[in-house]
Parts: structure tokens; sequence; C-alpha cells
């Protein structure tokens, strides 16, 4: 079994450092490319404390749990920057893509560790049942993810 929680901490605050490239790609408007920065900087440091959070959470499930939410409540907070009129995640189909893709890593997080997500997938995806299914669930998404956040050629 992977170190989940450290594991996507870890993983989504190295995509999100390197997300500059990805947003200058995109045919998007100079004002929701900084306001894009400033989510990717703030993902990154949500992402930061999830790990330092975890760690203190040592083998307590519920602890981590919390931590997780902490991470899902950040996430959603900033996917709504901009909205209704600009809304950064909104503004080109990579971002939605990308948003899918680390709420789905979250949900499956939380159900790993015997959390429910407040928020489910799309009803186009269904969300893992067990622990093994959401750990694959999560190195999926992290596949996902590593592709998505890719500069547009």
């Amino acid at each position: 079994v992977i170190a989940c929680g450290s594991n996507i901490s870890t993983q989504i605050r190295l995509y999100t450092a390197a997300a500059g490239p990805l947003i200058e790609s995109l045919p998007i408007n100079p004002t929701l490319k900084n306001g894009l920065i400033t989510d990717f900087i703030d993902l990154g440091n949500g992402a930061a404390t999830l790990n330092d959070e975890l760690k203190a959470c040592a083998a307590d499930k519920a602890c981590k749990v919390r931590a997780i939410q902490k991470l899902e409540t950040l996430f959603e907070q900033i996917t709504v920057r901009g909205c209704p009129s600009a809304c950064h995640f909104r503004s080109h189909e990579r971002l939605e893509q990308i948003q899918r893709v680390i709420r789905g890593i979250i949900n499956s997080a939380l159900i790993f560790y015997g959390g429910t997500p407040a928020r489910p997938a799309p009803a186009t995806r269904r969300l893992p049942p067990t622990e093994k299914e959401a750990e694959a669930s999560m190195k999926a998404g992290m596949k996902e993810l590593e592709q998505l956040m890719k500069p547009i050629k």
C-alpha cells in the first residue's frame, strides 16, 4: 500500500509548482492567467499543509480524513474563484479536466481513509467502494494529472 496521503500531497505540490508553463500555454485572458498562478500556488501550499498534518496524524485514520477534508474545502474555494463572471477553472477545457481529476484524487483519498467526500465526482465517475480501489483510483488520477499539467502545444 502506498503512503496514500503523503504521496498525493507530495505529487499535488510538485504538479502545482510546475503549473507555470501550462498556464502560459493556455489561450486565455492574461488576468485569468495571473489568477490561476495564485490558485495553483494556494493549492500547492494546501498540499504542503496536508503533508505536515498527515505526518502528525500517524496511524489515526480519522485525523487523516479531517486533514484531507481541509484540502477538499480549500480546493473547492479555489475552484470557484472569479465566479460567476470569470471562473478561473472554467476558463479552459484543460483546467476543467484538471479540476475533475484533482477532485477525484481527493475523493479517493477520503474513501481510502474511511471518509466520505463532501462533493462526489460527477455521475459519469463512480466512487471507489473499497480501500484497494480507492488506492488504484488515486494512482490513476495522479498519472492523468501528470499528463494534464503539460503545456498545450
